[in-house]
């Protein structure tokens, strides 16, 4: 999400995209020292979270702030976060794949339940008007669509080869490509990717 963002905002152009790491583009809301890169930064701001609606609420109360909600089946979810986990050396080792899924179906995992945490946000559906809801399912199945709807919420339209050169810039095996974006530029001490 932080790529379709990062290039709606700038009309397709992937420059951005392959000179700035997306953590640097799009910081952490809850990774230290993110307040100080988003403090430097001027004008519309891409922020990336995973905290539960609970914790955003009274922020998001009568903001103007536009927010994207992308849910993912959990099945793939717990996966991904075990390999995650696996990587990340600010995270504790998981054990084996069946004693993580067990803490992750408990919500004993970072940010707790992702039962909750999905109907948190789902909750707020027609309650909160600048919440976009969006499956990772959905980009995947229907990346063009998807894009056309993000970029519509966002009130930037993309067209022709805007979209075209977002539509590429997105695909699996450029993402992959990019060191801006795969997250390999992290020191090995904090991820290790081998």
């Amino acid at each position: 999400m932080q790529e379709i963002v990062t290039l709606v905002k700038n009309r397709g152009d992937p420059q951005l995209s392959k000179t700035v790491p997306n953590w640097a583009r799009a910081p952490w809301l809850e990774q230290h020292g993110s307040a100080k890169v988003l403090e430097a930064t001027q004008g519309d701001r891409i922020i990336t979270t995973h905290l539960p609606y609970n914790l955003l609420s009274s922020a998001l109360q009568g903001s103007k702030a536009k927010v994207i909600y992308v849910t993912r089946n959990p099945k793939d979810v717990a996966v991904s976060y075990y390999h995650f986990h696996k990587m990340a050396k600010f995270l504790p080792e998981p054990n084996s794949f069946d004693e993580f899924l067990d803490s992750f179906l408990e919500g004993s995992v970072s940010y707790g339940s992702w039962f909750d945490h999905v109907k948190g946000w789902t909750s707020q559906a027609g309650v909160l008007a600048n919440v976009l809801y969006i499956s990772y399912e959905e980009m995947w199945l229907d990346l063009q669509g998807s894009m056309e709807r993000i970029s519509s919420f966002l009130q930037c339209p993309l067209v022709g080869e805007e979209l075209t050169n977002s539509l590429r810039h997105c695909s699996f095996s450029s993402m992959s490509d990019n060191a801006m974006v795969n997250y390999t530029q992290i020191p090995k001490e904090i991820m290790d990717h081998s």
